[in-house]
């Protein structure tokens, strides 16, 4: 009976601990309607704590169902995908090493997820809305591709990238999943494209606030990067801005 008390006890504890965090959260960020325009820049990793980039990050994300959650994806010299924001690892060039070596210079509190456990994830979550938004650095498009779509996953996939893929990329039929954050790339080439969106700097829309008029105008959505003030992130979603932010969830 005691045991029976005390599990009570504990089972109260966490389900008040679970609620009292909810409840904390601000009340904009817990309307279904305007989490589902943000994307979590590298997962829903900052609220709980979690690494960038990994795995359980991207988890949180399809919990929390956002409209996407954004990951960096690199390519091996053995065509290996891994998750990944910059080429280096240990001095190493993931783009010319074998992925068998860069595992073997793995510390233990380190990571180097790949495509395809990211991919099981979102396999295992069938019933999330969060999309899984691949940032293309160093990839080879077609074996990319052929990976996504072996396992059926198109649907529930974009790409943020440059104008180094996006040809590729239009080429292969996908130009509707696309946004494009290269400045480089002028709306109406982005239009004639008939790309998805287009993602700016913060900087640059504040510089440009009608900017987003011009987007529509020409058939497209408008995304915004790097929205971390909470204001902020409120400000851009009321004006129909997709964000992308690195504090998803705030109190």
């Amino acid at each position: 009976m005691k045991i029976k008390h005390i599990y009570k006890k504990l089972l109260f504890l966490c389900l008040w601990t679970l609620t009292s965090c909810s409840s904390d959260i601000d009340t904009f960020l817990k309307n279904k309607e305007n989490v589902s325009q943000i994307i979590a820049h590298q997962g829903n990793w900052q609220y709980e704590g979690l690494k960038r980039n990994s795995v359980e990050a991207l988890k949180s994300a399809l919990q929390w169902g956002f409209y996407g959650s954004e990951c960096d994806i690199r390519m091996t010299i053995d065509s290996v995908f891994v998750i990944r924001h910059d080429d280096d690892f240990h001095g190493m060039k993931i783009s010319s090493t074998k992925y068998q070596d860069l595992k073997g210079y793995i510390l233990d509190d380190e990571y180097l997820f790949t495509l395809d456990e990211f991919l099981k994830a979102l396999e295992n979550s069938p019933l999330s809305p969060t999309k899984l938004i691949l940032d293309l650095k160093h990839v080879d498009v077609e074996r990319l591709l052929s990976e996504i779509e072996s396992r059926g996953l198109e649907n529930r996939i974009e790409f943020l990238s440059t104008k180094k893929h996006i040809n590729s990329l239009v080429n292969a039929g996908y130009s509707q999943i696309i946004w494009c954050y290269d400045s480089n790339v002028t709306l109406q080439e982005a239009a004639e494209l008939s790309l998805k969106g287009v993602a700016y700097n913060i900087e640059i829309v504040r510089f440009n606030e009608n900017i987003i008029s011009e987007i529509q105008s020409l058939g497209m959505e408008a995304g915004i990067w790097t929205v971390n003030d909470k204001e902020d992130i409120k400000h851009y979603v009321n004006l129909g801005y997709k964000v992308i932010s690195d504090r998803p969830i705030q109190k």
